[in-house]
């Protein structure tokens, strides 16, 4: 009995040795991963408010673009920290980033090609702070001062 109990007690202490063992060498991932996240999270808001405030500052972009690409900018830093967390951890990373890559071809390139999307965006950050001298109106060129507000702003109501 008394061989038993000193096998059980030898048992228990090796497995605290590995389990302080790995503790030990988890908490600097653990430590490192939490400072991940926080200075992430922070950079992460303080992007959102400059490009916020940047937006705001060019005349004639929308309320409504303008929080949109904010949050957009947002959450990509944040899908970047955590993938930077997994990875702090060992997770193999490269099929995430693929997935999150053909997630965004897919998503903009399945109804019109990539170019048009990006011409579109900057149309819509440049309205209103510059227009072209000259605008077609069918077959017609007219110059912008005989163009009717509501052609030259597509967005005015």
């Amino acid at each position: 009995m008394e061989a038993t109990t000193h096998h059980l007690v030898d048992a228990v202490q090796s497995a605290i040795q590995v389990a302080s063992g790995l503790a030990i060498a988890y908490a600097f991932s653990v430590v490192g991963a939490i400072l991940i996240l926080l200075i992430g999270y922070v950079i992460a808001g303080l992007a959102e408010r400059s490009v916020f405030a940047g937006l705001g500052r060019i005349r004639g972009v929308d309320q409504t673009l303008r929080i949109f690409l904010s949050k957009v900018l947002r959450y990509a830093i944040l899908i970047l920290v955590g993938v930077t967390v997994l990875a702090q951890f060992g997770v193999q990373t490269a099929s995430i980033i693929a997935t999150l890559g053909a997630a965004h071809f897919g998503n903009g390139a399945g109804d019109r090609p990539v170019r048009d999307a990006a011409q579109d965006l900057g149309r819509a950050l440049c309205d209103g702070a510059q227009q072209p001298a000259l605008e077609h109106r069918g077959d017609q060129l007219l110059a912008q001062s005989e163009t009717p507000r509501r052609m030259r702003d597509p967005y005015h109501l």
